[in-house]
């Protein structure tokens, strides 16, 4: 009886025990559940595991827009870097042209002032090459030096504008002064030729002096067919027979058409110094009107080069301001 009732006081303990147990048991899984579905962020898994896929593929996808678009600034910017180089490079590198461009027109303007024969001579022209910078786009130049420079916008706009004209200036000057020697050639060759005839009537002229003093029975006409000669002799027995122009103008012509005036002054009704005068006179105004286009022209090379190296030093300035100048961050190249 008494095992009975310790049996039965065991058996009512253990079973609250257990029920004890158990009510523990389903409070824990409440609380940590083994065997339920864990939540993830307050959500069920199936739709926890849709939102992490969901910001994943975003981030993905953004990260990858990301990485895009600073490649593109990043290769902007060194596409930018690289035009501000040629162009900054360029234009140091056309001073060794410009320099002996600019040597040429010196020589050329000072071997011009001594030229006393009529006619052309040669002149070699060495290309610029600043011409070529005018082949860069326009639209690259502002938003190299305009939009990408860190710097005012106005300031950077003007330093464009003084860049775009410098260059502008040099290839101007450039063309003219080939156009220039053109001219010079050409109005050269039409005076020489002037020249040449019109000496070879007076050396035919005088070639029949012989036979017109021998002819004429006018004492007057003959003294001055003989003192003609007379000054023409005495000029190439003394001079140079290769007697440029200008001597001849000088020395020649001059007193020939000194002894015409003296002729007719002695004798008005005389004729042969008023034919040969006209000649004479043309030969002396032909060698006036070479003498102010030579001298024009030498002065005007020589202006040439002086302000072809003040036009380019200006732009070498600029050239050099705009290497200084920093780009902008990456981040604001447009």
């Amino acid at each position: 009886m008494n095992d009975t009732m310790i049996y039965l006081h065991d058996t009512i303990g253990l079973k609250a025990i257990s029920d004890s147990l158990l009510h523990l048991s389903n409070k824990i899984e409440i609380i940590c559940p083994e065997n339920a579905e864990r939540l993830i962020f307050g959500l069920r898994p199936e739709l926890a595991g849709i939102l992490i896929s969901t910001i994943i593929t975003i981030s993905v996808f953004s990260l990858g827009v990301y990485i895009q678009w600073r490649g593109k600034k990043i290769d902007r910017l060194q596409v930018l870097k690289s035009y501000k180089t040629v162009l900054v490079e360029w234009i140091k590198l056309t001073e060794e042209t410009i320099t002996t461009q600019t040597k040429l027109y010196q020589k050329f303007a000072k071997e011009l002032k001594a030229q006393e024969n009529i006619m052309p001579i040669s002149f070699v022209h060495e290309p610029y090459l600043i011409n070529r910078l005018k082949e860069l786009n326009l639209r690259e130049l502002v938003d190299l030096i305009v939009i990408n420079h860190k710097g005012n916008k106005v300031t950077n706009a003007l330093s464009l504008l003084d860049i775009i004209s410098h260059i502008q200036k040099l290839t101007n000057i450039e063309i003219t002064a080939k156009e220039k020697y053109s001219e010079f050639f050409d109005y050269a060759k039409i005076l020489g030729e002037q020249w040449n005839s019109s000496f070879k009537i007076l050396d035919r002229y005088i070639k029949s002096l012989p036979t017109k003093t021998a002819h004429t029975e006018n004492k007057n006409e003959r003294l001055f067919y003989q003192r003609f000669s007379q000054v023409y002799n005495e000029y190439y027995s003394n001079a140079d027979k290769s007697s440029t122009s200008k001597t001849l103008a000088e020395k020649l012509i001059s007193k020939l058409e000194k002894t015409c005036n003296e002729s007719i002054k002695s004798d008005p009704s005389l004729t042969e110094p008023n034919n040969i005068s006209p000649i004479l006179v043309e030969l002396q105004f032909i060698e006036y009107r070479w003498s102010v286009f030579r001298d024009g022209i030498a002065e005007y090379y020589q202006n040439v080069s002086n302000k072809t190296m003040h036009v380019y030093f200006l732009l070498k300035e600029k050239a050099v301001q705009l290497e200084n100048i920093q780009f902008k961050t990456w981040t604001k190249i447009q």
